[in-house]
């Protein structure tokens, strides 16, 4: 389990791979995180998937948010998606979270066009920061 999470945390140095065994660094971390669940086994999460690392790239670009992904293709993973509740919802899906009771999935079982799932992240992310205004800037480049 920990070869898997130093592979994960080796594969990209700003995006995590989670699952139930490590998800309490998401917990107990100050950060924001936006965190992707899919399946390789998914058609929905393989058209998804460009989407998704368009966006991911932007927002570790941004450095104010920390960037993870959750396959429920293993059981550890599976564990987690479905303690987050995404799994009654679907996949793929999107989650922003910040500390332990602070969070929002904004897409879950069906695709949403990137400039409103842009816009979801934009607002999401301005809630979990405290921040008045919608536009929090950390999405710099129009999609």
């Amino acid at each position: 389990a920990l070869l898997v999470f130093l592979f994960g945390l080796l594969a990209s140095a700003e995006e995590v791979m989670l699952n139930r065994e490590n998800w309490s660094m998401v917990e107990e971390s100050s950060d924001i995180w936006a965190i992707e669940y899919y399946s390789k086994m998914c058609g929905s999460c393989k058209e998804f998937e460009p989407t998704w690392e368009s966006l991911s790239e932007e927002l570790k670009l941004s450095s104010k948010v920390k960037v993870g992904r959750c396959s429920i293709d293993d059981k550890l993973g599976m564990k987690l998606a479905q303690e987050q509740g995404i799994l009654n919802r679907g996949i793929p899906a999107v989650q922003i979270v910040h500390g332990v009771r602070k969070s929002d999935i904004l897409m879950a079982g069906k695709i949403i066009p990137r400039h409103h799932l842009k816009t979801k992240i934009e607002e999401s992310l301005s809630k979990a920061a405290g921040a008045p205004h919608p536009d929090t800037g950390l999405l710099q480049r129009e999609l």
